[in-house]
């Protein structure tokens, strides 16, 4: 769901079909980092590779209680994964897994396809912490 440039608004200009091209659709403008500068640096924070490469689904490889991966759906119940009209996914990463300092312990993405907005139901965090929006690409500015 994520594709090379996400990270720093590349959007071809709505063209999905850019690969037949050879031009600045298709093409990589890597002054657009500076540019959205906030948003490629909450993509390196959360180090989606890295951290979804060491994750496995359903497991709690350091024994937090906390599942190192977990989909969930709007309603935070399973996703129904053979609902053709599925238009919102979220899911939460176990961000201390590996120790590295993100600054924080986990992180929620939520994965709407939709063109109207979605009401989620995020996972508790307990201990009376709250969940805190660090960065939405549905922003008019984008």
């Amino acid at each position: 769901m994520i594709l090379g440039g996400d990270e720093f608004a590349r959007s071809q200009r709505g063209n999905n079909n850019a690969y037949c091209q050879d031009n600045d659709i298709s093409w990589f403008d890597w002054t657009a980092i500076s540019r959205n500068d906030d948003l490629f640096e909450f993509f390196r924070k959360a180090r989606l590779r890295a951290v979804s490469r060491s994750c496995r689904i359903g497991k709690d490889l350091d024994d937090d209680q906390v599942k190192d991966l977990t989909w969930f759906a709007p309603d935070s119940g399973r996703p129904k994964w053979d609902d053709a009209s599925l238009r919102t996914l979220c899911y939460q990463l176990d961000a201390s897994e590996d120790g590295a300092d993100l600054g924080v312990e986990r992180l929620c993405f939520i994965l709407n396809s939709h063109f109207d907005p979605q009401w989620v139901k995020l996972p508790p965090l307990g201990s009376g912490r709250v969940w805190h929006r660090a960065k939405s690409t549905c922003s008019p500015t984008r």
